[in-house]
Order: C-alpha cells, then sequence, then structure tokens
C-alpha cells in the first residue's frame, strides 16, 4: 500500500499545470501538502513492526527524501513549479 501510495503521489505531481485547478487560497495549497505527506508518514510508520524512537526518524528522514524529490520531479513538469515550501 505504500508503494503504491508513493506511485499515486508521483503520479499527481506530474500531472502539468495548465491541466490542475488554482486554488484561491495559497493555503489551500500547503494544507494539501500537509495531508499528503501526514499519510505517507503513517503508511510508512505502519508499515514496520518496530517503531523504536530510531525507526520512526528514520522513516521520517525518508518521507522528507521522498517529498524534496518530489518536489524536484514537479520542477521538470510543463507548468509545474518546484518550491521548497512545499516540502
Amino acid at each position: 500500500l505504500l508503494i503504491v501510495y508513493g506511485i499515486i503521489i508521483l503520479s499527481v505531481s506530474s500531472i502539468p499545470g495548465h491541466s490542475i485547478p488554482r486554488f484561491v487560497l495559497l493555503s489551500w495549497d500547503k494544507l494539501l501538502h500537509i495531508i499528503e505527506y501526514s499519510f505517507l508518514g503513517f503508511l510508512s510508520v505502519s508499515s514496520f513492526n518496530d517503531k523504536s524512537k530510531n525507526q520512526i526518524i528514520i522513516i521520517s528522514i525518508v518521507c522528507l527524501c521522498f517529498a524534496i524529490l518530489d518536489e524536484i520531479w514537479q520542477s521538470f513538469i510543463p507548468g509545474r513549479f518546484s518550491s521548497g515550501l512545499d516540502v
């Protein structure tokens, strides 16, 4: 399920910018990112039996790296822009 969700995130990130409806409020964009990556974190933690502090830190770092790579990926999609604030 985690891998499928990661593929869904990258697929949505691959949609050209002109095909995505614009939100009036900038905060909606950030709220959607928070929800999207919170769910990714939840799925990541749920995928492992060991939920020690070190394991959660490693999972958090991996999710952060995925978010950074997703933003870099978006910079190659026409009409999409990469933003450090989205990470």
